[in-house]
């Protein structure tokens, strides 16, 4: 492994043209650049005038100062970005984009599929090849072209999104516009203090509207009302049903327990390291996902059956990459192309609202329940650290030759 630092400012430019691997970057508060690659010849770099010029032939690993632009012209494998908060522009990702606190972004061309987590600014798209997740952006929101489903949770700015999937909406806040068009089923969730005019079309002449009043099944192409005094529009199409629902604030927990969107990129990162920590952590996450599912078999709701058969899936996944490690496998095999996310309907959400609400799982079982559920890589929490127990005393003094016996 190599390892090269740079001292730079606090927001130098950094232009990445090919890497061949993975690429990690992650900004820190520190005035300095750090690179990791497989080997010195497998970096090729230049730094002159607070400008790095970057290319690797390998996985590459890049800590920059948080304040950094940033311009990447082509990934061969997955990338991760975190904490970066100068503009950032993305060409082509061979694999999956995940995003977390960074700036002002835009992305053209990703293989695999995308997150994004708390974008301080405006987040553009062109083309996206499997499912998206986006959270908590800051500013406008377009995304042209998403080829799997779509997960969308609160943006403060205009938004304007394709898929070719399914689209899951939640919006607590809206500026002016808001047009989703979604070739599957859509879902949307909204604050009932909201101020809209909403305008819904339905190839399949199926649309239901919810209220905290009133429930409407309505079976026509298309369907207009207001919600509150009107204002913003919103527009939402799609090829299947439409489902809209206006939220009391009280109903707000769940949308604050779904917030667990890809911990997986993360769990991609430690699975790909064969260790044995690695295994004692996978056997506990087993253990815990069939404790899960036992509480749930006792339930005998249809939505509890629904969520163990998904638990199960989840255990039989987790299962059979334990066996390949203790076959002893070093190299992991090609993961395939990742299954579009299944939303968690409503009962199978309020269920698990109601099993923590009762004190009959955890915070962080919920958390990973829904992750299962969900069908998404999951990552067992840490555990609280054990303090260690005192050592044995001797109840008389030992020999000197008895003590160093011991010790060779």
């Amino acid at each position: 492994m190599a390892r090269i630092q740079l001292a730079s400012s606090s927001n130098p430019e950094i232009q990445i043209g090919s890497i061949a691997g993975s690429l990690h970057i992650k900004g820190h508060g520190d005035s300095n650049i750090r690179i990791e690659g497989q080997s010195e010849d497998a970096l090729q770099y230049s730094f002159q005038n607070d400008r790095l010029t970057l290319s690797c032939d390998s996985d590459c690993v890049l800590r920059i100062p948080e304040d950094s632009s940033l311009s990447i012209a082509q990934v061969g494998r997955d990338a991760y970005i975190s904490n970066v908060e100068g503009d950032l522009k993305v060409h082509q990702i061979g694999g999956s984009l995940t995003l977390r606190m960074v700036g002002d972004t835009v992305a053209e061309h990703i293989a695999g599929s995308f997150t994004a987590r708390n974008v301080d600014g405006n987040l553009s798209v062109r083309n996206i090849s499997g499912s998206a997740a986006i959270r908590n952006v800051e500013g406008n929101l377009e995304a042209q072209t998403i080829s799997g489903s779509l997960g969308l949770r609160d943006v403060e700015g205009n938004i304007q999104v394709k898929t070719s999937g399914n689209a899951d909406l939640r919006l607590s806040t809206l500026e002016d516009t808001v047009h989703v068009e979604a070739a599957g089923n859509l879902h949307c969730d909204l604050r009932d203090s909201m101020d809209a005019n909403i305008h819904l079309e339905s190839k399949a002449k199926s649309i239901l509207v919810t209220s905290p009043d009133e429930r409407t099944r309505i079976q026509t192409r298309t369907h207009e009302f207001v919600l509150g005094e009107g204002g913003s529009q919103i527009v939402l199409k799609a090829g299947g049903h439409i489902d809209i629902r206006s939220r009391q604030r009280d109903e707000e927990l769940l949308v604050d327990l779904d917030a667990v969107d890809d911990l997986d990129n993360l769990a991609d990162e430690i699975t790909g390291q064969v260790t044995q920590q690695l295994e004692s952590q996978m056997e506990a996450l087993n253990q815990r996902l069939s404790s899960l599912s036992e509480r749930l078999g006792h339930s005998g709701s249809r939505a509890a059956a629904r969520a163990q058969e998904r638990v199960a899936r989840t255990q039989r996944k987790l299962e059979m990459k334990l066996a390949s490690r203790r076959r002893g496998r070093t190299v992991s095999p090609p993961t395939p192309p990742a299954r579009p996310v299944e939303p968690v309907d409503t009962k199978e959400r309020a269920m698990v609202l109601n099993m923590l609400q009762e004190k009959k799982i955890s915070i962080a079982e919920a958390e990973m329940l829904l992750h299962a559920l969900e069908g998404r890589p999951i990552v067992q929490p840490p555990e609280p650290p054990v303090a260690p127990e005192p050592p044995m005393l001797p109840e008389a003094p030992t020999p000197p030759n008895s003590v160093e016996n011991e010790d060779a």
